[in-house]
């Protein structure tokens, strides 16, 4: 015979008398249903969406309302088992007025933070701290043959759609070159990344400094603007910004081990930071990442 502690027999007990659930995940679920829905909408305000332009389906106000009230009944039912009709009516009025208010908030909070599919949020990133130095990057093209390809991929290798490549002509059939055509043929900022790579891959193109060169091996396009960003707390970094106005690309050393940050001194990597959301690319940031953070943000407008 399985036992039950003193505390477990009480909480099944009070469980079945008044109906609610002896675990956090079952209170949970029926406070979203009796209230019709305004727990969960303030738990999904906690986290803000990554996804920009959808819209925010959510109960009508009746729904609401009646939601507020079941809720307000329960709690006094409660209230007033223990400690009598009284105490339970007052609880009753209480709750009535305290959900019906909350619910109002609610209901004005997220007409007001949810974005819809027409006014999407823009955000430019123009630094003007001076601890960012534009600068141009320098890169050698080979000749070039005439030469049709295909080549698949995103940024991270996960896309599927196949892309079609005529290197003569440096032009590709991704989105991202359809913002790079305006360029002439030769100019490296024409190049995205999947004509980077299959360059890269017959040695026909390559970087004349370390921020170049770390450019083309880590597969990416051109760059349409670079800065250079000194840091106080870790070596200077590149910031580079290419088709997307969503996110910049940043090239930093990593560190090896048993270095301080200040002393990194390991490859440069690429590292991705979203100028809309202020965060990193799953979570990896680089060394000196804390002021970098800080720069970052206060160059978003």
């Amino acid at each position: 015979m399985k036992f039950r502690s003193p505390v477990t027999k009480l909480k099944r007990t009070i469980a079945k008398t008044t109906g609610i659930p002896t675990t956090t995940s079952g209170r949970s679920r029926k406070l979203n249903r009796v209230t019709g829905g305004v727990s969960g909408a303030l738990s999904s305000r906690s986290s803000p969406s990554k996804t920009k332009g959808r819209r925010t389906t959510r109960n009508t106000g009746s729904e609401a309302q009646t939601g507020v009230a079941a809720f307000a009944l329960i709690v006094a039912g409660i209230s007033g088992y223990f400690f009598g009709f009284f105490t339970g009516l007052l609880v009753f009025c209480a709750s009535l007025i305290f959900f019906s208010v909350l619910s109002a908030k609610n209901n004005s909070a997220i007409d007001d933070t949810v974005p819809s599919e027409e006014g999407a949020t823009s955000i430019q990133f123009s630094p003007t701290d001076p601890s960012f130095e534009p600068i141009s990057l320098s890169f050698t093209l080979g000749e070039v043959p005439q030469e049709t390809t295909t080549a698949s991929g995103g940024a991270y290798g996960i896309e599927e759609d196949k892309y079609h490549l005529d290197l003569s002509q440096a032009q590709c059939s991704c989105e991202s070159w359809g913002k790079r055509e305006q360029y002439s043929i030769g100019d490296p900022r024409r190049l995205c990344r999947h004509l980077v790579r299959a360059l890269r891959e017959r040695n026909l193109i390559q970087g004349n400094d370390e921020w170049s060169e770390a450019i083309i091996q880590n597969g990416e396009g051109i760059p349409l603007k670079a800065w250079r960003v000194r840091l106080d707390t870790a070596p200077d970094v590149l910031v580079t910004q290419g088709d997307s106005d969503e996110w910049l690309n940043v090239f930093a050393r990593e560190k090896e081990t048993r270095e301080r940050i200040s002393e990194a001194s390991g490859p440069i990597r690429r590292h991705g930071w979203s100028v809309l959301e202020n965060r990193w690319s799953f979570g990896q940031s680089v060394p000196g990442a804390r002021e970098l953070n800080r720069l970052l943000r206060g160059a978003a407008s």
